[in-house]
């Protein structure tokens, strides 16, 4: 299944809905992987992005609000989604507002492309009250050298474990100090199936366990086997 090769991960309470995507290690292949036939090896690692969203409590004057919270980076950003007949825009609420590419065209193209596969009615109901959205990061995703200073921590493997879960990021995101684990997708793929859940557009895993805290627990990663050397079939992994 989709949801098992993007390794999502998903939370449902009510009128909310959490997902999570894991980060991932690039072994082999880097951009070449976007030219066929080549391929490449990439492993996901436990550090993981998570995504909630659920109706507003009311809305802004009759226009459709989307609120996108960044609690690590102390923003939220507010935007009016105005519907037309066959199109949907998202406006900043105000021209000085900082512009987020990754999070702004995840909610523009997942929610046109949601509009088409769900009658009218039923995404009107959703999303006429407007929508909050939350995302998160683990720590893994960000250098926690000015947290471990800040606790009088060494800067050691074993410090960053005992971190408590989303820290805040000194940094803003125009200056933010990054560890490689693909972050931007891992974002992008919690905030879609967010949405596409939200919206019951797709159903996805359902955690039976209970959850502590915000956060859905970590499901192990799968790992799809190669084929053997005889094989004469391309690699499973792409």
């Amino acid at each position: 299944r989709l949801q098992d090769q993007l390794g999502v991960h998903v939370l449902s309470m009510s009128s909310s809905t959490t997902c999570s995507a894991p980060g991932k290690v690039l072994v082999t292949g880097g951009y070449l992987v976007l030219e066929r036939p080549n391929t490449g090896l990439v492993f996901s690692v436990n550090a993981r992005f998570y995504s909630t969203v659920r109706q507003q409590q009311q809305g802004a004057g009759g226009k459709i609000t989307i609120d996108v919270s960044s609690p690590q980076f102390n923003v939220i950003s507010r935007y009016f989604l105005e519907i037309g007949p066959s199109t949907l825009s998202l406006l900043p609420q105000t021209k000085e507002q900082k512009e987020n590419k990754y999070t702004e065209k995840t909610i523009l193209y997942t929610l046109s492309a949601i509009r088409g596969l769900i009658s009218h009615h039923d995404f009107d109901s959703i999303i006429r009250p407007g929508l909050y959205i939350e995302i998160l990061g683990d720590n893994d995703f960000y250098s926690m050298g000015a947290q471990l200073k800040l606790r009088n921590m060494p800067l050691t493997s074993s410090s960053l474990k005992k971190l408590p879960k989303c820290l805040d990021v000194s940094s803003s995101l125009d200056n933010l100090n990054k560890t490689g684990l693909g972050s931007s997708a891992a974002l992008v793929t919690s905030l879609t199936a967010a949405l596409l859940t939200h919206f019951k557009v797709t159903t996805l895993h359902h955690p039976s366990t209970p959850v502590v805290g915000s956060f859905p627990p970590t499901p192990s990663p799968s790992y799809p086997s190669l084929p053997s050397s005889s094989s004469s079939s391309s690699p499973a992994v792409t």
